[in-house]
């Protein structure tokens, strides 16, 4: 699948670096950043419920 055809618009996709570093360390997951280089993020009201 490719994200153009996701049609749920509720996720986006980061690639930056300083938001993927917030949402990893939200998860105690700072670690992982250099093998995460995009994530695909469900926010609500401020916080993540998919990643």
């Amino acid at each position: 699948m490719q994200l153009r055809n996701l049609q749920d618009s509720r996720y986006m996709l980061l690639s930056n670096t300083q938001d993927r570093r917030a949402v990893l360390e939200s998860l105690g997951l700072e670690d992982e950043l250099p093998e995460w280089p995009h994530l695909l993020v469900w926010a609500e009201d401020g916080e993540h419920r998919e990643v």
